[in-house]
């Protein structure tokens, strides 16, 4: 679960067709269907907002994920280590800060990126 701009909370899950991400702005819930070949049957392992309104949603392999209305696949997925045996790269955990400062833990690596 994270908190974004306005307050707007966002929580990631899963249905029985693949993953979502739901939004409420505390008047109503908003659910979005991550594209599963983005996904690529991972699973968000957590997210994290920024103060420009985009999700960051971390995956056990699918790397970063990222939400503004539109779906992709942030640039530092390139960077994060990729499992020998599955080519799966994980990602432990994520925070973005004020500046758009993107900070990914992935298998005992740091990877920052900043906004250019």
């Amino acid at each position: 679960m994270a908190t974004g701009p306005q307050d707007t909370v966002f929580v990631a899950g899963r249905t029985g067709d693949g993953g979502v991400l739901a939004s409420w702005d505390g008047t109503s819930v908003t659910v979005t269907r991550v594209p599963p070949d983005l996904l690529r049957g991972c699973l968000v392992t957590t997210l994290t907002a920024g103060n420009d309104g985009e999700v960051y949603l971390a995956t056990d392999g699918a790397g970063v994920l990222t939400y503004d209305g539109t779906w992709g696949v942030h640039p530092i997925t390139e960077s994060l280590p990729t499992l020998a045996e599955t080519g799966l790269r994980p990602v432990d955990d994520i925070i973005v800060t004020a500046d758009g400062t993107l900070y990914v833990a992935c298998r005992h690596l740091l990877a920052v990126w900043r906004p250019d």
